[in-house]
């Protein structure tokens, strides 16, 4: 009889639903709009599950140390009252994370600052430190999270930046940039303008980079990002699919064109803690006709498992440098580029586990310039590089850090091998 009565009353009909929010520095109006489904909830049985996912959505906004929810009779007959208690975090707090691109990956440490403008907003200021090329980057950046509750955010950044795009030349930049990304987080799209210098350095440069990259060039752009993650654990993932494709286009500044970059994880379980995962990029530039391309959109491979450097290098200017360095000339940088890699992780290795760490085998192939594909024997005999070995991965709260060894390494001409590395990000 009793579980018949607690079933009876799950069914009960709800005609109207208020929220009040309490002990918060976050606008109620604004709070009221991001649940606004839990003010639709028509039964108790409704309410209850609607009540449990907007405990999910509070603590994905990071504002709130905890939250009690106390459930109410309403003024008017078959309502309902819900107060949810808060407690804010600290309105300021420091963090520290690494993420990867073209360098072998970036430390970033960020001072966050919540809820300034009350909206349930973050504001970050970040530093960025590349570790293998020694290069600085400097960012303002904020975060709307509930520009359009449910639909959609806004970020806007200011930044400034210098990168060693290779070992002769190095971009300073300014600039900023708008985006809206929608909740669910598959699509974001950005539209910025950064101003770009190039540093040469010109004892050692080829004559093409001293005549092709000394002035200085605007870009703005407008690029779109698609993101579909299927994996069962984003730390550990055993099975599912992360991919992204990415859209962008450069107009009416220096640079024209567009450029588009593909990227696919896939997790296979072996056994119950061997993960099989396999990784394939593809990235095509394509320059608008008769405009100009630069180092600085154009793709180069540098710190990549088992390479330093990859690729045909034009030689320096003064024939007194030639013969001197193991990197030796300048990388001008390629129009497309495709990567492979297979990789088995190990998880709840003993011993290893304790501390956070993954160990891991690998192969993996590099291929420039698949635009110029033929036929598969002679493209891969002329543009195909790769390495195997093992390593150690550790994510933390800030990243992915892996430490990894090329046992073997099958490189063209020009090429630079590396052993051991520390490469940050997937």
């Amino acid at each position: 009889d009793e579980l018949k009565e607690l079933r009876d009353n799950a069914k009960n009909p709800i005609l109207n639903v208020e929220l009040e929010f309490q002990h918060t520095s976050t606008n109620p109006e604004v709070l009221k709009k991001y649940f606004r489904s839990l003010t639709k909830s028509r039964s108790v049985e409704d309410l209850h599950e609607k009540i449990k996912e907007s405990v999910y959505k509070l603590n994905a906004l990071d504002l709130y140390k905890s939250c009690d929810v106390i459930v109410l009779p309403g003024k008017a007959i078959n309502s309902a009252l819900i107060q949810f208690v808060l407690k804010d975090k600290r309105w300021w707090s420091l963090s520290f994370g690494a993420t990867a691109d073209n360098e072998g990956g970036k430390s970033v440490l960020s001072a966050h600052f919540r809820n300034l403008r009350g909206k349930a907003d973050l504001t970050n200021v970040n530093v960025e430190y590349k570790l293998n090329t020694g290069t600085w980057g400097y960012e303002m950046f904020h975060h709307d999270r509930l520009y359009m509750p449910g639909k959609w955010e806004t970020m806007y950044s200011v930044k400034k930046y210098s990168d060693e795009l290779d070992q002769n030349i190095k971009e300073h930049a300014y600039g900023g940039s708008f985006s809206l990304r929608s909740s669910d987080g598959k699509h974001k799209l950005e539209a910025g303008r950064y101003v770009r210098t190039n540093e040469i350095a010109a004892e050692y440069a080829s004559l093409p980079l001293l005549k092709q990259e000394l002035p200085v060039s605007v870009k703005n752009y407008l690029a779109h990002t698609y993101t579909r993650d299927l994996r069962d654990n984003p730390s550990e993932p055993r099975t599912g699919i992360l991919s992204t494709l990415t859209n962008e286009f450069a107009f009416g500044g220096d640079v024209n064109f567009h450029k588009i970059d593909f990227k696919i994880h896939h997790y296979f379980p072996i056994l119950a803690d061997i993960v099989f995962q396999s990784t394939f990029g593809l990235g095509a530039f394509m320059p608008w006709k008769n405009s100009k391309t630069r180092i600085n959109d154009r793709y180069r491979s540098r710190y990549i498992k088992g390479f330093q450097a990859i690729g045909s290098r034009e030689q320096p200017a003064d024939p007194a440098m030639r013969g001197k360095f193991a990197i030796e000339g300048d990388d001008l940088g390629k129009l497309s580029v495709m990567n492979m890699e297979a990789k088995i992780h190990f998880y709840n290795f003993p011993v290893l586990s304790g501390v956070g760490l993954v160990p891991y085998i690998y192969a993996n192939m590099i291929c420039e310039e698949p635009h110029k594909f033929t036929n598969a024997k002679t493209y891969f005999q002329e543009k195909a590089r790769g390495s195997c070995g093992f390593g150690l991965g550790w994510v933390g709260g800030f990243g992915r850090i892996e430490f990894s060894y090329a046992s073997h390494v099958w490189k063209k001409p020009g090429d630079v091998s590396a052993e051991f590395q520390v490469l940050f990000g997937e």
